[in-house]
């Protein structure tokens, strides 16, 4: 398997579906990790699961004396 093979089976998740069990096994582990997050981590993340909305109203009052 070449390197431009290796690099599209860890992008395409259709190409690793559609290569041979034996083509799959020649596939080295991603460098990268983990390149997908579950709906789970996703809500973890800084401000995933913050729902709240903070609404400010100002209300200027000009008095004119002539």
């Amino acid at each position: 398997m070449n390197t431009d093979q290796i690099v599209k089976s860890w992008k395409d998740q259709d190409y690793v579906h559609a290569l041979s069990a034996a083509e799959r096994a020649l596939v080295p582990e991603n460098p990268v990790g983990l390149t997908e997050l579950s709906d789970e981590d996703l809500m973890g993340v800084n401000g995933g699961n913050n729902t709240t909305i903070i609404v400010a109203t100002i209300i200027i009052t000009i008095t004119v004396t002539l």
